[in-house]
């Protein structure tokens, strides 16, 4: 048998279920799936998140249905990357997109506790006179440099 052990140890680490204590994470979108539910046939994505806080690092998991009364979740992840929400957007697109999330634990009888998302936090903007004088102080001629 050819055992590959930094393969099986990046596997480990994407099955990752340590859970995170509540707060604010940073996260990426490591893997987003169209799923069908086998009880109720709604339709939903399921995205994997790598969150981390520098500390805690763990996968979590949030699943938000293709429905009109989940467009506030898709809003709030859409503004969490950065990105705007239109009809054409494609789930699938997001996986590698960064963002803020604020986890906490979910527990209930008969289950094992596991984290879940509360919230994704909106990105700050930043403003448009901020980003027209980064740029002109970024754009070097010949004529700044001092020889």
């Amino acid at each position: 048998m050819n055992f590959n052990r930094k393969r099986y140890e990046k596997e480990q680490e994407d099955k990752s279920f340590d859970l995170l204590p509540p707060g604010d994470y940073d996260f990426e979108i490591k893997d987003a799936k169209h799923k069908v539910s086998d009880s109720t046939g709604s339709i939903y994505w399921q995205f994997m998140l790598r969150c981390t806080d520098g500390t805690h690092t763990a996968n979590v998991f949030d699943n938000i249905l293709e429905r009109e009364n989940f467009e506030w979740k898709w809003g709030q992840l859409f503004d969490s990357i950065g990105e705007d929400l239109d009809d054409t957007a494609d789930a699938e697109n997001l996986i590698g997109e960064v963002g803020r999330v604020r986890i906490q634990i979910e527990t209930k009888p008969g289950y094992d506790d596991r984290n879940t998302v509360k919230r994704y936090l909106k990105k700050a903007k930043v403003p448009e006179t901020v980003k027209e004088n980064k740029s002109s102080r970024s754009k070097k001629t010949d004529d700044d440099l001092p020889f």
